[in-house]
């Protein structure tokens, strides 16, 4: 009796995950979410077989899932160095407004009320 006990609970556990697998592939996305990737995660660009830059090596990871691909890591950085250029100028730009903003805080504080 332990054994048939046994056998159903196994045969409904097969079940219920190939219910759950048909539900997944029905929709038509896959579940990439356990890569743990947000666009939100530090940047460590890295150039992809695909000649396109990507984030971080996570990021890579999340598109490969999502589109079904397989595109390597070809090296560390950008892809292209204009694009790398521009994306440092970039970050200098930004980086230069924050300090003037501070500067000026610092240089006229608001009253405290």
């Amino acid at each position: 009796m332990a054994t048939a006990m046994k056998t159903a609970l196994m045969l409904t556990l097969f079940v219920a995950a190939m219910f759950v697998l048909c539900e997944t592939e029905k929709a038509g996305e896959p579940k990439c979410d356990h890569i743990g990737y947000s666009p939100h995660t530090i940047r460590k660009e890295i150039c992809g077989s695909d000649g396109q830059t990507y984030s971080n090596e996570k990021h890579l990871e999340f598109e490969n899932c999502l589109y079904k691909r397989v595109i390597t890591k070809v090296k560390d950085g950008w892809c292209k160095e204009e694009d790398q250029k521009r994306a440092d100028e970039r970050r200098n730009h930004l980086a230069e407004e924050e300090a003037k903003r501070i500067q000026e805080v610092l240089e006229h504080p608001k009253p405290s009320t």
